[in-house]
């Protein structure tokens, strides 16, 4: 019953959260494919402004036919925004946590990657990115709590 009613709490301070602040948030939220590990992974992220931002990232690496190891990444980045009309350039800077469970090794690295997302809508953007860490190369959505332009987000 506990965590029903927490589940429900939550729920509704995160909708009421990016109801209310609409115009004001700066909370963003992804969903990559990862085709050269594969696996796939989700991001959230906070703008303090229109250059920096912070972003944690969460990756599910599925065994391949080169390995039958299968495991996760988890990281957490600065992120360095060049921002567009369009689009968003930006490079990644931080550490990652690669866990191998077909053999329970565990390795925790510093890590940089780059990326670019291109907006089809106010709030949806495609998203390319590459870490180098493993290497990796992603494809996705990301989902902007407002709008990410230049000259009206901040």
């Amino acid at each position: 019953m506990n965590k029903y009613i927490v589940s429900v709490v939550s729920g509704a301070m995160l909708v009421c959260m990016s109801a209310a602040h609409a115009e004001t948030s700066h909370t963003y939220i992804g969903a990559d494919f990862y085709s050269s590990l594969p696996g796939y992974g989700l991001r959230l992220g906070y703008d303090f402004n229109n250059i920096l931002a912070i972003e944690g990232m969460g990756i599910s690496v599925s065994s391949n036919s080169q390995s039958s190891n299968s495991g996760s990444i988890l990281a957490g980045f600065l992120r360095f925004n060049l921002r567009f009309e369009k689009s968003t350039v930006y490079g990644l800077y931080g550490s990652a946590q690669s866990t191998t469970t077909g053999s329970s090794t565990s390795t925790v690295a510093t890590t940089y990657g780059f990326g670019a997302d291109f907006y089809a809508t106010r709030d949806i953007a495609f998203t390319f990115s590459s870490l180098f860490q493993n290497p990796t190369f992603g494809v996705g959505l990301t989902y902007y709590f407002d709008t990410p332009t230049v000259s009206s987000r901040y």
